[in-house]
């Protein structure tokens, strides 16, 4: 599809749904996705001008984005336009600390250019402007239901096993309904715009500030990791504190599934996390002991979008199937399948990294 044609299709995209407070975000999400397939492709400079469209006709973007344009610029031994997607990035929350996520840029900072780096991201930081109350109260939230979860693992303790985890059960649908009333039905997601992305060194604040315990250390299972382990928050590029819960219930995606949708579309949820939610509504959580979880599961016979989790029964990848699949994908704007696949051996390849998503601690 010649260019021209294809930015005409994107236009037609976003009239197909509406949200009259909020920019439209199916084209940012139509012009990303080009943007690395084009990328993949070509190997070149020709993915610019999709982020560039993307990044000049929403002044919010979703910061991984950027920061994944800035690490091809480097790849391509851009440096200007590697300084000036970085740029994009700090403006819109990216901690310095998280310069370093994508394993080719680990070392970045013994490079010469580290210098310009800081300097950058001193100009451009105060940009961002996080909503320090919002974030804190949706800290303490997952906190306790963290010190709540850990207490259902105990094998020993005084309180019966299932009255530990029925009073976790309560705590976290509360939770839920908190997140319902003060975002979910505004058709907003308090995801990074919001509330940042987490890091090592905010959870250690936010411990402090509040008074608290770290409790997966106590259990544990450390949250805090050295500077060249693969593992450290910093490098995740993900608002971790709200989406846990949501995947915690079997009913997260039926019960808000509208307003979920809404806020994909409102650029406060990524189409990758609404379809994370999607699956694993199905194939996580399949108990009945929670009283939250009182809602209907819509159950396919065929799978939605090929996620890691999805392989835990094989799949079948005849091509009617994975035509499905291409078509799941499209309808929710998330890469396609074929792309992603390209995506994951340049991974290898390059030490680029392109996957910056949603990992539950547990995986239900």
């Amino acid at each position: 599809m010649k260019s021209s044609a294809f930015l005409k299709t994107l236009c037609s995209l976003c009239l197909l749904h509406s949200s009259s407070a909020f920019a439209n975000y199916a084209r940012y999400y139509q012009l990303v996705n080009k943007a690395e397939e084009t990328f993949v492709t070509t190997k070149d400079k020709s993915c610019y001008r999709y982020y560039d469209s993307a990044f000049k006709e929403y002044k919010l973007p979703y910061l991984k984005d950027a920061y994944i344009a800035a690490e091809i610029a480097f790849y391509l031994k851009d440096t200007t336009k590697f300084l000036h997607y970085l740029g994009i990035s700090f403006r819109n929350g990216l901690p310095l600390s998280s310069v370093r996520s994508a394993p080719m840029l680990r070392h970045i900072n013994q490079d010469p250019v580290y210098s310009k780096i800081t300097a950058l991201y001193e100009s451009n930081k105060s940009a961002f402007k996080v909503d320090a109350q919002a974030r804190n109260a949706i800290w303490l939230l997952c906190h306790e239901s963290d010190s709540l979860k850990c207490e259902t693992g105990k094998k020993k303790s005084n309180v019966p096993a299932s009255e530990r985890r029925q009073k976790f059960l309560a705590y976290e649908s509360g939770f839920r309904e908190y997140i319902y009333t003060n975002y979910l039905s505004k058709d907003i997601f308090p995801n990074e715009r919001i509330i940042g992305v987490a890091t090592d060194s905010l959870n250690l604040a936010l411990l402090k500030a509040n008074n608290k315990v770290d409790v997966w250390a106590l259990a544990g299972i450390p949250t805090e990791s050295s500077d060249e382990d693969n593992n450290k928050i910093d490098y995740e590029l993900l608002a971790k504190y709200s989406l846990s819960v949501m995947i915690h219930s079997k009913c997260s995606f039926w019960k808000y599934r509208e307003h979920l949708w809404n806020a994909v579309l409102n650029g406060y949820m990524q189409p990758k996390e609404y379809a994370i939610l999607h699956v694993t509504s199905t194939i996580w959580n399949q108990t009945n002991d929670n009283p939250w979880d009182d809602c209907t599961i819509e159950r396919q016979g065929h799978y939605y979008y090929v996620m890691p989790e999805e392989t835990r029964v094989a799949p079948d990848f005849s091509a009617e199937t994975m035509a499905q699949i291409e078509k799941n994908r499209a309808a929710v704007y998330l890469q396609k399948y074929s792309v992603d696949e390209q995506k994951k051996q340049m991974q290898q390849e390059t030490g680029i990294w392109f996957f910056y998503d949603f990992q539950d601690r547990q995986s239900g």
